[in-house]
């Protein structure tokens, strides 16, 4: 599925470009941690940075499911692939949570098969497979909810690429997340293949 082309790299580089003191508005829990990296070493939210390591990350500012919003955020996962990936997930459990559970609502994005899936509770749903590649290469992702509609979409590309449709999806998450004010943000996992899940970027709203 294919969307229409939403100037990957541009978005991209506006990310990086922007202030980054959106790493101050994080409550971190587990390995996720902000460090600085890159040539310029900028502010970036490390979720993981070895084998064995699970970390989470959430906005302070909540979102209203009762309203349209959208969330675009700029990764980079680099190590060896089949480190179980990350996830954009939107929580009620709290800022606290290392893991969500069935209350949540995540799109994943795994580095092993290279295929980004929404998993709505405890349904995971189908997988589709990224065009672009998941680890080794930096990647934008973006995701939108209408209201009116209950579509909630999820779309991956690279810099200088079209972007991909990659879930589109029904979904109350008012009846699924059991709140209209949830938290939004980040988790990821490694386990005997270590990988560093970087998010470079995040525009949360």
């Amino acid at each position: 599925m294919r969307s229409r082309r939403f100037s990957a790299g541009v978005l991209s580089v506006a990310l990086v470009l922007a202030p980054a003191d959106w790493v101050d508005t994080l409550h971190l829990n587990g390995s996720a941690a902000v460090v600085e990296a890159g040539p310029g070493h900028r502010a970036v939210l490390r979720l993981a940075g070895g084998p064995h390591q699970r970390g989470s990350a959430w906005n302070h500012a909540r979102i209203d499911v009762t309203r349209s919003f959208g969330s675009t955020f700029y990764a980079m996962l680099d190590g060896r692939s089949g480190a179980h990936g990350i996830a954009f997930v939107l929580q009620a459990a709290g800022p606290r949570a290392l893991d969500p559970g069935a209350r949540s609502v995540a799109v994943t994005f795994d580095d092993a098969t290279n295929d980004v899936g929404l998993a709505v509770g405890a349904d995971a749903g189908r997988p589709v497979g990224a065009d672009v590649p998941l680890i080794g290469s930096p990647f934008v992702a973006r995701v939108t909810f209408d209201a009116a509609t209950r579509h909630l979409r999820a779309y991956v590309g690279a810099p200088d690429a079209d972007e991909q449709l990659v879930a589109d999806r029904t979904v109350d998450l008012r009846a699924v997340l059991g709140a209209d004010l949830v938290w939004a943000g980040f988790t990821g996992a490694t386990g005997d293949s270590g990988a560093t899940q970087d998010i470079i970027a995040w525009e949360p709203d």
